[in-house]
């Protein structure tokens, strides 16, 4: 048995207990069924109820606006420096040109 279908199970005992005006004891002794464990899962059924109500009491969705041109993110360029040259590399720079810039650095051993 899972744990969703033994707490469904419960619940409904413990529905039964409560509209029956019995005592714990007397209904349990009624149901075959044991006072503690009965005990048990009242305090556990309320507190997975107050955790759902504290959650749905908590939730709160928020709109997040993800349109680039109302705010950009921009991080500053990334600067090379080889010997005295300095290459400022932008964000949407081309890999392919600064491979051979590189490339270029190193054949003339700058």
């Amino acid at each position: 048995m899972d744990k969703l279908s033994k707490i469904e199970i419960w619940e409904k005992h413990i529905a039964n207990y409560r509209n029956s005006k019995l005592t714990a004891k007397k209904w349990c002794s009624k149901n075959k069924i044991s006072y503690s464990n009965l005990k048990y899962w009242i305090t556990r059924t309320n507190k997975i109820s107050n955790i759902s109500k504290q959650n749905e009491e908590t939730q709160e969705w928020i709109s997040i606006d993800t349109d680039k041109e109302d705010s950009p993110i921009e991080s500053p360029p990334i600067k090379i420096n080889v010997g005295s040259f300095c290459i400022n590399i932008p964000d949407d720079f081309n890999v392919k040109t600064l491979a051979k810039i590189i490339k270029t650095f190193g054949d003339e051993n700058v």
